[in-house]
């Protein structure tokens, strides 16, 4: 609705004149579940501030909240005021004024119904007061704090994960794995096992009990000849997850199963500068240990551990028994495989042949699962999350690996410093929320080991907006995962 009085026009051209920083507009917070309505009172608290006239913005994510309404509350009728609303996706503009200069009192000025969208798969949700500014009764700015609110949306309990202890079997062996939900199970749910590997024997289901969010089971490993890969996977209808136990032969030894790109765990060829994991049995330590520098570059030794490419040492950022954190050479670009050893206190592990690609990207997440929140920073340097969201037209810096070449090429385990950076050999494109985002700077980053890659993007204007906007890279043709997100309003 078009505000219509003189008044309420000048409100808007309010000077920055004696602003105070006292009074605050407070959005309650509710719980509601998903497709239903819910009231939200939002309260001002002047703090004995003259506040006559107010204006603010409510912001919150289409994807949660299918739409939001405003009435005036008590505390703005009562004082002669009318609530005027504008709103757009994701965010609804209002300004509280009236014919007269009465001051507003404490209390609720507006009520807020919120109706969630029935498919959001959010349990929390937050709607954000912003833009929060008051008038005085000369016509004076008072500034006001704005205060979100945090909305508790309970969902149906789903397949959170499985996991498994030891997750590295000697064999024969056996390992105790636990199943678990995001919320408690309203009625008994009854999830199957399996596994491919016809190596491991597990029960054929397993339940969670009402009220519960967890189930145990056992499963068991025969003897295997070489160290190899074990899916086990629970399903309940099209709710499946699954963990990997790496299986041992018996008598130890340093043995390798498989190395996949340590930003989203695929298993498949390498880039040179490519960060990787290698998972395995006997490779270094139990308890782990972190990369060390030596003469300014990452070791190549690490707690008794080397990692061989072809015979040259690479760079170790973390080893442990079953798995090392390692770069590519960028001496194996143009090969088309090399020959990867693991050496643990002078015992060598067999050969494992390893395909050459150009280019393999991964964008690294926030919880190192390999999916959902990106590690991206927003243009301030904050960390992007759903409570710190980037906005269209601003840059974000999205960290990967694997964009293979890079021009001059630097030193195997270098710091990358702020001089001239070297330049991936490929292209490097990005699309965030399915539209290709302008590239302004694609690299290596700065004051990390070389192979981590900086990619600065754009987001595209008129995107659907959300706390989880798929984001994905492309180099040379080649796709990093599709299940990386970032959050944007």
């Amino acid at each position: 609705m078009r505000i219509k009085t003189q008044r309420a026009v000048l409100f808007l051209l309010l000077s920055s004149v004696g602003f105070s920083q006292d009074a605050v507009l407070n959005l309650a917070s509710a719980s509601g579940t998903p497709g239903s309505s819910i009231s939200l009172d939002l309260t001002l608290a002047s703090s004995k501030n003259a506040v006559a006239s107010a204006q603010w913005t409510l912001n919150y994510w289409p994807v949660d909240v299918a739409a939001v309404s405003l009435a005036a509350g008590p505390a703005a009728t009562s004082s002669g005021k009318s609530l005027y609303c504008a709103g757009s996706v994701g965010a609804v503009q209002c300004v509280l004024a009236g014919m007269n200069s009465s001051v507003l009192g404490d209390g609720v000025v507006a009520r807020v119904t919120v109706h969630l969208a029935p498919a959001t798969p959010a349990a929390v949700s937050s709607i954000g007061v912003t833009g929060a500014l008051g008038g005085s009764q000369d016509g004076t700015a008072v500034p006001i704090e704005g205060r979100a609110a945090v909305v508790t949306i309970p969902q149906a309990a789903h397949l959170n994960g499985v996991a498994c202890t030891p997750p590295n079997v000697v064999t024969p062996g056996v390992a105790a794995c636990t199943l678990t939900l995001s919320a408690p199970a309203a009625v008994e749910m009854a999830f199957s096992l399996s596994s491919p590997n016809p190596k491991l024997s597990m029960p054929v289901s397993v339940s969670v009990p009402a009220g519960g969010k967890a189930a145990n089971f056992n499963i068991t490993a025969l003897a295997v000849s070489t160290t190899t890969l074990a899916p086990v996977t629970a399903r309940l209808g099209t709710q499946s997850v699954s963990a990997t136990v790496i299986l041992a032969p018996p008598g130890g030894g340093v043995s390798t199963a498989a190395i996949v790109n340590a930003a989203d765990y695929a298993n498949g060829p390498v880039a040179p500068g490519g960060i990787v994991s290698i998972l395995g049995s006997g490779m270094g330590p139990a308890d782990g240990a972190s990369l060390q520098l030596e003469s300014g570059k990452v070791a190549t030794k690490l707690a008794g551990a080397r990692v061989l490419f072809d015979g040259v040492p690479a760079p170790l950022l973390y080893v442990a028994g079953d798995q090392i954190n390692t770069v590519v050479p960028y001496g194996v670009a143009g090969r088309a495989s090399t020959q990867l050893q693991v050496e643990y206190l002078g015992a060598l592990s067999k050969a494992l042949t390893v395909p050459i690609t150009a280019a393999s990207p991964g964008i690294f997440t926030k919880d190192a699962s390999g999916a959902g929140q990106g590690a991206v920073l927003n243009q301030d340097f904050s960390v992007n999350s759903a409570a710190n969201p980037a906005t269209p037209g601003s840059i974000v810096m999205i960290y990967a690996t694997g964009e293979g070449p890079v021009n001059p090429r630097p030193a195997d385990g270098s710091i990358t410093g702020n001089g001239t950076l070297p330049k991936p050999v490929n292209d490097v494109t990005v699309s965030i929320g399915g539209t290709p985002a302008e590239v302004s700077y694609a690299g290596p980053a700065p004051a990390l080991v070389a192979g981590v890659m900086q990619v600065n993007a754009r987001i595209p204007k008129g995107i659907a907006t959300g706390p989880a906007v798929p984001v994905m890279l492309a180099v040379a043709g080649f796709k990093s995962q599709a299940d990386v997100t970032l959050a944007v309003q």
